[in-house]
């Protein structure tokens, strides 16, 4: 039984670290029968809730999804002309 649980818990680890899996789904997915008593299990075998196992992933992601945003900007968007001495001289 303990195996079962073990195995269960680790694919529940992996799908939790998906930002569009609900808790719910992860249940599912990872073999629970009952959504209301895993994540009990995955706190008493992880020492955090599903909801705090996954706050670090997604951290991440949005630090990835920022990094690529504005690489992207850099590339799309056209870069202000270069500005002489003469700019700022008064008419």
């Amino acid at each position: 039984m303990e195996y079962i649980i073990q195995e269960r818990l680790a694919e529940a680890k992996r799908l939790r670290r998906s930002l569009l899996v609900t808790v719910a789904d992860v249940c599912y997915r990872a073999g629970f029968p009952n959504t209301s008593y895993s994540p009990k299990l995955f706190k008493q075998y992880q020492g955090v809730t599903p909801d705090l196992y996954k706050r670090p992933y997604c951290a991440g992601v949005a630090r990835k999804a920022a990094r690529m945003a504005l690489r992207l900007a850099s590339v799309l968007l056209p870069r202000p002309a270069a500005r002489s001495q003469h700019d700022n001289l008064p008419a």
